[in-house]
């Protein structure tokens, strides 16, 4: 007759943060409180620049704070101007590792 074994083993499993960035493609001024204003989410960052760009490459929005999103008002003007605009998102996440995220957000 077999006796049954049993064993037990124990280690410290450590798991990095890892970051996580989401960035709308598109977003609407209009007041209506859905995507009024562009802003990434994101998570396990530790330091964020963002740049926004006109169409003749123009910086029109800076701002190193992930929740202080762009309100698509360009010089501090009332009115919009519909169109794409380029982003370049500089992010360092928790581990010390820099990220660049470049698109374009349809601003309509």
């Amino acid at each position: 007759m077999n006796d049954i074994c049993s064993d037990t083993i124990q280690h410290t499993l450590t798991i990095d943060p890892v970051y996580t960035l989401y960035v709308p493609d598109v977003f609407t001024p209009n007041n209506d409180g859905l995507n009024d204003i562009f802003y990434p989410k994101g998570k396990s960052i530790s330091d964020f620049e963002m740049y926004i760009y006109n169409r003749w490459g123009e910086e029109i929005f800076f701002s190193t704070e992930i929740n202080e999103g762009w309100s698509g008002k360009v010089n501090n003007e009332d009115k919009f101007m519909s169109g794409y605009y380029s982003y370049t998102i500089k992010i360092t996440d928790d581990l010390g590792v820099h990220h660049i995220v470049k698109g374009k957000v349809l601003l309509n």
